[in-house]
């Protein structure tokens, strides 16, 4: 329940970070989170079907007493796939969050130069501040 509960959460979350690139606007970022949209929770819930089936594969065979079948050899070998699947998917959305971080932060001294210069202010936009480090 709790990796069904994560994949919907991670869902929702795309999906309203997919919102906010379209309203910069940027199409690329928008692009970007609407993959991301539906193949990280897709990740995520093959994980947990993997994960679940292992288990279940692995208690029937400890309750039979003999060594482990092939089947939870493939099983255990599909559920590593998917893991670096959903890791590699994750470096992905990490990806993403920068970008929106660094176009927010453009949006925010673009906006602050506008007021800046529209509230009388004749030396120009001196409240903008720089792009954060960290690159």
């Amino acid at each position: 329940i709790g990796g069904a509960a994560t994949a919907i959460g991670e869902l929702a979350k795309l999906r309203y970070l997919e919102r906010l690139a379209t309203r910069l606007p940027d199409a690329t970022l928008a692009r970007h989170a609407a993959f991301l949209r539906w193949s990280l929770p897709g990740a995520i819930g093959l994980k947990v079907i993997l994960t679940n089936a292992t288990l279940v594969l692995g208690s029937f065979a400890a309750a039979a007493a003999h060594a482990p079948s092939s089947a939870l050899s493939r099983m255990t070998c599909f559920f590593g796939v998917a893991e670096l699947a959903a890791l590699l998917l994750l470096l992905v959305y990490l990806h993403l969050q920068y970008q929106l971080m660094r176009a927010f932060c453009r949006q925010a001294q673009w906006a602050r130069a506008t007021w800046a210069t529209g509230s009388g202010n004749q030396g120009g936009a001196a409240n903008v501040t720089a792009e954060p480090s960290g690159e």
